[in-house]
């Protein structure tokens, strides 16, 4: 008895595999639709310990810092154009902020007091 060998067009399976991968990135990117891709991909994130995290609290203020006088920073940032939430974190946004508007990324004492917000 002999087997019959069915072929399969190359078309077809084509067109499947790629229904796949469109269903693949619906699942992950659209499930929530209200929340959108970009929050989507900040819960795997944040799901597998990723975010900001305060490793000094003290001077010099830089990446990474949490202290009353980021907030300060903050608050002049967002008087040169800066768009910050003034939450005393210097986040990659403060970072970025500082080095386009002051041109550094650190600051001490010093010049923290100087700042007229």
């Amino acid at each position: 008895m002999e087997k019959s060998k069915v072929k399969i067009p190359n078309a077809v399976i084509w067109t499947g595999a790629g229904i796949a991968v469109v269903a693949g990135i619906w699942f992950f990117f659209l499930r929530d639709k209200d929340k959108g891709a970009l929050n989507s991909i900040k819960s795997v994130a944040s799901s597998l310990g990723g975010g900001f995290r305060c490793i000094s609290r003290d001077y010099p203020l830089t990446y990474g810092t949490c202290h009353p006088g980021v907030e300060k920073l903050q608050r002049y940032l967002n008087k040169m154009g800066a768009s910050l939430d003034v939450d005393g974190k210097f986040g990659p946004k403060t970072r970025d902020a500082a080095i386009r508007y002051l041109k550094s990324e650190k600051f001490d004492q010093s010049f923290i007091d100087t700042l007229k917000v």
